[in-house]
């Protein structure tokens, strides 16, 4: 019987661990738009719609699996007779928790976070439901201290530092409905730019951590010299070795110019099937964001004055 429930709680801790990847970095507005079509993710959008209740639900439920673990394990060892046993199954435990309830599993969703944010969407419903009335109660208490509305989407760069996806799933797709979402031609795209700090290519990435650290979207541009910068996104400095060179870790997004047309610029992303591109504002470069464009038209946010 120890056995088993040593099993479950592995399996469990791998879930949550996985979910909470999947929440970090999976596009809600990408999210949305798939649920158009699809139950399982119309399911996991009404699911996470409290950032903060889902959140807690999912650490608490780690919280236990990871317990439920250690009694298992010392359960397994009392039964050889040994002195400390729950003590000895933390101690052979937490490595093994560590890869297989946390480093695996989050590597596995952040590969592909829609696809497999939705294969565990049956088994997240189901703790939602047991550990709601716990969740809520936090997110009471978090809203008591003015917490419950922050977006921990974009305030965890300790714990997992995920933006989107470096392939955007779907992204034509995305794109597509936010073109018809443009309430007409005409909108200038100026008041969808946006300034991100500019870091030098001689950065290292202690440093360069330290920037991100401090944004709101993790994000950066990285010189290069005699060539356009590539963006630098927390995600991949937060899971790269100590030592690595920011250059490595670079991502090179595509350039747009000549046009002042919101619309416009839209076609030309869903045509590149990207979420970033570069624009040259005078002698600064600017970052055209999917997210960010598409939170505007989409009302997510006020839209910007023209």
């Amino acid at each position: 019987m120890a056995w088993i429930l040593l099993a479950v709680a592995l399996f469990a801790s791998a879930v949550f661990a996985g979910a909470e990847t999947g929440h970090y970095a999976l596009s809600p507005l990408e999210l949305r738009h798939v649920a158009r079509g699809r139950r399982r993710a119309r399911i996991h959008l009404r699911l996470s719609a409290s950032s903060a209740g889902y959140l807690c639900a999912l650490l608490i439920g780690n919280n236990l699996a990871n317990n439920a673990a250690v009694q298992a394990g010392g359960k397994l060892l009392q039964e050889h007779s040994l002195s400390n046993p729950h003590f000895l199954a933390a101690a052979i435990l937490t490595p093994i928790v560590f890869l297989l309830g946390e480093v695996i599993p989050k590597q596995w969703v952040l590969a592909r976070p829609l696809e497999r944010s939705l294969l565990l969407t049956p088994f997240l419903l189901i703790v939602r439901i047991i550990l709601y009335p716990i969740s809520a109660f936090m997110t009471s208490v978090l809203a008591l201290l003015g917490l419950e509305g922050k977006d921990y989407r974009r305030k965890q760069l300790a714990a997992l530092l995920c933006d989107q996806p470096q392939s955007l799933s779907g992204g034509g797709e995305v794109l597509h409905a936010a073109h018809r979402a443009l309430l007409s031609k005409g909108r200038g795209v100026k008041p969808f730019l946006r300034e991100i700090p500019l870091l030098s290519s001689n950065t290292t990435l202690a440093e360069a951590r330290k920037v991100l650290s401090r944004t709101r979207d993790t994000l950066a541009f990285l010189e290069r010299p005699g060539a356009a910068p590539m963006l630098l996104l927390g995600s991949r400095l937060a899971l790269a070795t100590e030592g690595a060179s920011p250059l490595t870790l670079g991502r090179e997004i595509p350039q747009l110019g000549g046009t002042e047309d919101l619309s416009l610029v839209l076609e030309r992303l869903r045509g590149l099937d990207s979420g970033f591109a570069l624009l040259k504002e005078g002698s600064d470069w600017v970052l055209l964001d999917l997210e960010h464009i598409l939170g505007l038209l989409l009302a997510e946010e006020p839209l910007p004055e023209q």
